[in-house]
């Protein structure tokens, strides 16, 4: 599985899918959250790109918008394991099969890692808006 096939790891994902030929790497993307809910053994990513999908809906180009966000959550964790945490931008972000019936993510970056197992993942939201450039 190379670090495009994520999207087929996903339920609900054909907003999502529908946005491009060929989902992009994860770590192509700009990992800005992660909200791990113990209540729900849930563990949500967000991920922000600086410009449009692909293949955006006509209405987000005719207004104008020029960045993109979207939520992955994760249900059913088990085997949680952060080691470091600073900040730093993700070089890899890989969802695999893990054991029968579950997604295995693991998060690689400078000076932090990441992993869990999990029985369901889904995308959460889709979401495209303006954003202000700094120059």
């Amino acid at each position: 599985m190379d670090g495009s096939d994520w999207l087929r790891l996903m339920d609900s994902s054909e907003a999502l899918a529908r946005l491009y030929t060929r989902p992009p790497d994860l770590a192509s993307f700009d990992l800005f959250s992660v909200h791990i809910d113990e209540r729900d053994t849930s563990l949500t990513l967000g991920f922000a790109l600086d410009s449009l999908p692909e293949r955006p809906p006509r209405e987000w180009t005719e207004k104008g918008l020029n960045a993109f966000e979207f939520f992955l959550t994760f249900e059913g964790i088990s085997h949680l394991r952060i080691d470091g945490w600073y900040g730093s931008r993700a070089d890899s972000v890989t969802l695999t099969t893990g054991a029968p019936g579950e997604i295995r993510t693991e998060i690689r970056g400078d000076g932090f890692s990441a992993s869990w197992d999990a029985r369901r993942a889904r995308v959460l939201r889709i979401r495209a808006y303006l954003a202000a450039r700094h120059e």
